[in-house]
């Protein structure tokens, strides 16, 4: 199994958009300092928004990153906010980068993978809530069952590499009330921009129970920083 901790990101407002990539890439590198944080660590996608006009549609500008960490285990996410590195070395430094600390707006999730290429540069990063009458199980069910036939329908119709649905485990922050995060890789920026144009791939961008609410919230995303 993979569990990883993702987090949707705002940055500090005294930022630009432009400077909010590098400011990250500062606040990842403490990491490197603190042995505890790659222990519990051990893969990191930092995901800045794709700047520029036009905006893809059915993308939000709302928010400036998407960052994926893949865990050792369950038990990393349990102890990582109390941990002694993070406490000293990377909180302090948190507000710095962006508009609230990152325990506000972490999910905690167990991967699902769809389509196992490797990951590209660019990705669009789906955020999904469940319609209130609808089990949260049944949901992820019917998500995962929408994704891999639409992907199989649409093979060799579509660019898109790899693709992972990542069903949400531990309790969510407040205001980040999400079920399921969905990933859909591409090489190139105009991969990912030929799927939002695509009446049949914004339904996997939509998903199976469009409820006439903001249940899903999608970036358009550029890697800016990866580690190992």
């Amino acid at each position: 199994m993979t569990y990883k901790m993702i987090y949707l990101a705002q940055r500090n407002p005294g930022l630009t958009e432009e400077q909010f990539p590098q400011a990250w890439r500062e606040h990842s590198a403490l990491g490197r300092q603190c042995p505890n944080v790659q222990g519990k660590i051990t893969a990191v996608t930092q995901c800045s928004r794709v700047l520029g006009e036009p905006q893809l549609p059915g993308t939000s500008a709302d928010y400036d990153g998407v960052n994926i960490m893949v865990l050792r285990d369950l038990q990393a996410a349990r102890d990582i906010w109390d941990d002694d590195d993070v406490r000293t070395v990377m909180r302090p430094d948190e507000l710095r980068v962006f508009a609230d600390h990152v325990v506000h707006f972490t999910l905690v999730a167990e991967e699902q993978e769809i389509k196992s290429d490797p990951q590209g540069n660019f990705a669009l990063i789906g955020f999904h809530a469940r319609p209130e009458a609808l089990p949260a199980n049944l949901f992820v069910q019917d998500w995962l069952a929408l994704l891999r036939k639409q992907l199989l329908q649409e093979a060799g119709k579509n660019p898109v590499g790899r693709c992972v649905a990542n069903a949400v485990i531990l309790p969510p922050p407040p205001g980040y009330e999400f079920d399921l995060i969905t990933e859909f890789w591409f090489d190139r920026l105009e991969d990912m921009a030929a799927m939002t144009d695509s009446p049949a791939a914004q339904v996997l961008l939509r998903g199976p129970h469009p409820d006439g609410r903001i249940a899903s919230i999608t970036v358009a995303t550029q890697v800016t920083h990866r580690r190992p």
